[in-house]
C-alpha cells in the first residue's frame, strides 16, 4: 500500500554574489517504501539537472492520508 513520505534534501545553490550555499528542502513523495520515496526524489533531481548538487538527508513516513 502506498503512503506519503517526507524527504529532506540538502541542495547546493549559487547566490547573487556567486557563493555556493546549502539550502534545505522538504519534498512529499507518494511511494510504497522509504527506498522507493528516495528513488522518486533522486530521479526528479537528476531529470532536472542537479546531478551532484544535492544530498538526501532523511526519509520519513508521514501520517498524511490524502492531498486534496
Amino acid at each position: 500500500m502506498s503512503k506519503y513520505y517526507k524527504v529532506k534534501v540538502s541542495v547546493k545553490v549559487e547566490d547573487e554574489k556567486g557563493k555556493i550555499k546549502k539550502q534545505n528542502e522538504e519534498h512529499l513523495a507518494f511511494a510504497v517504501s522509504c527506498v522507493d520515496a528516495e528513488t522518486i526524489v533522486t530521479k526528479k533531481f537528476v531529470d532536472e539537472g542537479y546531478n551532484l548538487d544535492f544530498t538526501i538527508v532523511s526519509v520519513s513516513e508521514t501520517k498524511i492520508v490524502s492531498v486534496l
